[in-house]
């Protein structure tokens, strides 16, 4: 199977996390310096008092002043080290989504070289990790790395999500950013590139499918399901492909690849700022 990539949006987005991440860091450590030196000068201003003032405890105004600095950079180291543990979350998902998809590229790159992938298509209705283009069709593949267990109504998709020990410690509704179930993602995105592969006369099935690249992933009661698949290894999804009865010569294969690129790089272009946005051609 040959790789191509349209787009490494996983790659870029862990990249932007890495460095927020580091900014995060450098300003808790500058809170903390700040609030080391108050509580110095706080300190300083205590053993300056006289000594029934400090019996006392009746504080100065230079102590008070040092005291208000001490809190203020107390909040700001806390506000700062809460934006870390944020961030650090983000990193650590969006570093196990990069690495699902490669497992599932890693998991695929035994099927022949007649097949081609490519990762990170994008259309107006959103992004689609890999879309594998061979003699068998057209198939469009979402990758969630999540050590949960989904259960599946329609486009209602549910998760629990599982520690080492298989319990429960969370539970919620299995949606992208917009909302959308993990299957209209994938659906609502395939849906616009099959109408565009229409357009250009190519009238061809894309077949969806929402991986389950983690070890402890499991798929629990699935009623109705709105994509051809929901698995957890690789080997399913190419048993999948052998089973379907579709078939694209190796001129449509070349041509499809071509007019997904072309789409691709359209809606890229886009999303860049401009004063007049491309026409499609």
């Amino acid at each position: 199977m040959r790789v191509e990539y349209l787009s490494d949006h996983a790659g870029r987005q862990l990249q932007i996390a890495s460095e927020q991440l580091q900014t995060a860091q450098s300003d808790v450590y500058n809170r903390q310096l700040g609030y080391n030196e108050a509580l110095g000068v706080a300190r300083a201003a205590r053993r300056a008092k006289p000594f029934w003032k400090r019996l006392l405890l009746v504080p100065t105004p230079d102590e008070r002043e040092a005291l208000g600095q001490v809190e203020q950079f107390r909040r700001q180291r806390d506000d700062a080290q809460s934006s870390v543990y944020q961030i650090e979350q983000t990193v650590e998902q969006r570093a196990a989504g990069v690495e699902g998809e490669h497992a599932l590229t890693w998991g695929l790159s035994n099927l022949p070289d007649e097949w081609i992938m490519l990762r990170g298509y994008r259309n107006r209705r959103g992004e689609i990790d890999h879309l594998l283009v061979g003699p068998l069709g057209l198939w469009a593949v979402e990758v969630k790395r999540r050590p949960v267990r989904v259960h599946v109504a329609g486009d209602e998709w549910r998760y629990e999500k599982l520690d080492r020990w298989g319990n429960v410690v969370e539970t919620g509704w299995a949606t992208d950013r917009r909302g959308r179930s993990w299957a209209r993602q994938v659906n609502d995105a395939a849906h616009d590139l099959r109408l565009w592969l229409g357009r250009n006369d190519y009238q061809v099935p894309i077949h969806t499918t929402v991986m389950l690249m983690h070890e402890r992933a499991q798929i629990g009661q699935c009623e109705n399901l709105t994509v051809n698949l929901l698995a957890t290894e690789p080997q399913q999804l190419v048993e999948e492909i052998w089973r379907q009865p579709s078939r694209l010569s190796p001129t449509a294969c070349t041509e499809i690849v071509k007019l997904i690129r072309r789409d691709h790089h359209f809606h890229n272009r886009r999303r860049q700022p401009s004063r007049r946005p491309p026409r499609q051609p």
